[in-house]
């Protein structure tokens, strides 16, 4: 499962003091706040990192995807700084313990105060493998279908990919008012 911020900050410390445990951070990009973790034997661990420190197969615990979505005249189909893409995430099923870091690109077809619709709004979303195929076939069709399109990004085996963008909270907007007895 992906973890929290400050889960994975005290979980590096933790690791960080045991020589016993061999252990990198899987985030999808250098700079993932949201992560998962691999563990190894400490002996085995140098053979699957690439020269910067990064695992070489990393792809076998996070992808990255590419999320492009037209803008219409309401607005960019993520909300106000992508605060609608975690509940249409959550809307086709992915839960946020399969999802890493969400970061809005750019503007989001923002430019100035008004809405440019020339521009398509760009995301990438950080997940698990089990779940890309759900997210690669039911996202465009949340976001409308018309101008959406979703894809990995390459992996490069030994690279940090670098990703830059505005960072989405993972969290639902909606609040169930039902009340139970």
């Amino acid at each position: 499962d992906f973890l929290a911020p400050e889960v994975v900050a005290a979980a590096e410390a933790r690791f960080t003091e045991n020589a016993e445990i061999g252990w990198v951070k899987v985030g999808g990009y250098a700079a993932a706040s949201r992560a998962r973790f691999v563990f190894t034997h400490p002996e085995l661990l140098e053979s699957t990192l690439g020269e910067d420190g990064s695992l070489l197969d990393e792809e076998q615990y996070a992808v990255v995807l590419r999320v492009a979505a037209a803008n219409d005249k309401a607005g960019n189909r993520f909300g106000a700084g992508g605060k609608q893409l975690p509940g249409l995430l959550a809307g086709i099923g992915a839960e946020f313990s399969q999802l890493g870091d969400i970061l809005l690109e750019g503007s989001g077809g923002v430019v100035g105060a008004q809405q440019d619709a020339s521009k398509d709004s760009v995301a990438f979303v950080v997940c698990a493998p089990p779940v890309r195929s759900a997210i690669e076939r039911l996202l465009p069709k949340s976001l409308g279908g018309v101008r959406s399109s979703v894809g990995a990004l390459a992996f490069e085996p030994g690279g940090s990919r670098s990703l830059e963008g505005a960072l989405v909270e993972m969290h639902i907007g909606r609040v169930d008012k039902r009340e139970y007895k």
